[in-house]
């Protein structure tokens, strides 16, 4: 158990990192970049958590299949959710990124690659 949640919280802080830099090319003209970060933090808490909580189950009962292969169903899913939870962010000016559809897919399938890369490597 102490291995999960330690393997969520450093995919949650990787996770941040990384959508975080991308982040930054995306509201370089922000007037709310404090509060840009915040939200984003917020989202990723509810949606990595969740994510990896969920990739691990699945590991458990589809131990012969493919890492990727597990992933791609989750992956989708934080995709729309986060899809939606950024465009209403930004709707009501909480989110001050012009495009939060396109951030939200470049900073997840930036942060995803790492993850591919850091899974190969390790």
């Amino acid at each position: 158990m102490k291995f999960l949640v330690l393997s969520m919280l450093v995919s949650l802080i990787f996770t941040i990192a990384i959508e975080g830099i991308v982040l930054w090319f995306f509201t370089r003209n922000s007037f709310q970049p404090k509060k840009d970060f915040l939200m984003t933090v917020l989202v990723n808490i509810m949606t990595n958590l969740p994510a990896s909580f969920a990739a691990y189950v699945l590991s458990y009962y589809f131990w012969d299949v493919s890492w990727i292969l597990l992933q791609l169903p989750i992956e989708a899913v934080v995709f729309a959710v986060e899809i939606m939870i950024y465009r209403k962010l930004a709707k009501e000016l909480l989110f001050g990124v012009n495009y939060p559809a396109c951030y939200a897919i470049t900073a997840n399938l930036i942060s995803w690659g790492c993850g591919i890369v850091y899974e190969i490597v390790k």
